[in-house]
């Protein structure tokens, strides 16, 4: 609870893996607890201005996720049973890109076996690659995705349809 020109403010929020804020009397508060249901709640008690949580994790607020796109291969590429898949893929952040993880049904039974997932490794600034192994399975289409992580833990995700021969 803040007081405020007379006035009063209390915030109380739940939420799961977000950053709070709000804005009260011109200073932005972030205020995050974690409940005992693995839930975050915004307390009075907790509150912190931004400096104090930069100061804390050495680190400015990032409240915004990295962008994602995959580059290659493109939409509704034939990819041929034996061939190794390489995917390439782009991601920015206003602070900065910490992991790339790329999966994909190598085998098409459905599950995300071992192998199937694996950590892009960067190839320059913004470019992330990843060779996952030989496709194997029935013809049709499958789906590669694509996360990208920010130190802030803010993450988005792109997705590709392809199709196997």
């Amino acid at each position: 609870m803040r007081e405020s020109s007379s006035r009063r403010v209390q915030l109380r929020l739940r939420l799961i893996g977000c950053l709070l804020s709000t804005t009260v009397a011109g200073e932005m508060f972030l205020a995050l607890k974690p409940g005992l249901d693995g839930v975050a709640e915004a307390s009075s008690q907790e509150e912190q201005t931004v400096a104090d949580y930069e100061k804390l994790n050495h680190a400015p607020v990032d409240l915004y996720g990295p962008t994602v796109r995959i580059g290659f291969p493109t939409t509704d590429t034939k990819i041929h049973t034996g061939s190794t898949l390489v995917i390439v893929a782009t991601a920015t952040d206003n602070v900065a890109v910490v992991s790339v993880v790329v999966s994909f049904d190598l085998d098409g039974d459905g599950v995300q076996g071992p192998g199937e997932e694996s950590k892009a490794v960067a190839l320059g600034f913004d470019t992330f690659a990843v060779a996952l192994g030989r496709v194997a399975g029935a013809s049709g289409s499958r789906v590669i995705r694509v996360i990208a992580t920010d130190p802030g833990g803010n993450l988005n995700r792109a997705t590709m349809k392809v199709r196997i021969r």
